[in-house]
């Protein structure tokens, strides 16, 4: 794959991961992210630096993770809710099961943040580098929106908006990502 290509898949797929903040859209943000791999994949390659994929790798590893268990945890909080089919609890067995089920979600968050935060640490090493090894400013600013957002995610969503801006600014620096001049080294 071309330089050029990777490029371009890095800007597409970032603007797709953009799109899929639209309702019903979450799959635009699936093919955007293994279009945004594919391009670090390739730009890791371009620039002999294997850590811009393998960190960003970790952190889809992570995020996929945090995801699962979050799903999983969420269904057992449901079900934990759920008495069986005729049984009726009395008031105080009732207030027990959603207090263990709202301390269950409660846990779930402070994990999943857990997760994203770290997860975003190694999505901003991996955009760190190939800022570095670029020379493309803009992939360091979009690792700090990135990791600030995954921080500020717990303030009520304020972090989502500054993730959003984070993969704008990604895909401007794919889109204006410049192949590096014969012999220089960065």
């Amino acid at each position: 794959m071309s330089f050029e290509s990777a490029k371009v898949l890095g800007g597409v797929g970032s603007i797709l991961v953009v799109l899929s903040m639209i309702p019903h859209a979450w799959p635009l943000g699936v093919v955007g992210l293994i279009l945004l791999l594919i391009a670090l994949r390739e730009l890791s390659r371009y620039y002999g630096d294997p850590s811009i994929f393998d960190n960003a790798l970790i952190a889809v590893i992570l995020a996929v993770i945090g995801l699962l268990i979050g799903g999983l945890v969420v269904a057992a909080a449901v079900l934990a809710v759920m008495p069986p089919m005729g049984v009726h609890f009395p008031m105080v067995g009732m207030a027990m099961h959603w207090s263990v089920s709202l301390a269950s979600v409660l846990i779930f968050f402070l994990v999943l943040f857990g997760i994203a935060v770290v997860s975003a640490v190694f999505f901003r090493r991996s955009l760190y580098t190939l800022a570095w090894q670029s020379g493309e400013d803009l992939f360091r600013v979009a690792g700090l929106l990135y990791l600030i957002g995954a921080v500020l995610v717990i303030a009520f969503g304020v972090g989502l908006l500054i993730i959003l801006v984070a993969f704008i600014v990604m895909a401007v620096a794919f889109l204006t990502l410049r192949p590096r001049a014969e012999g220089a080294a960065f």
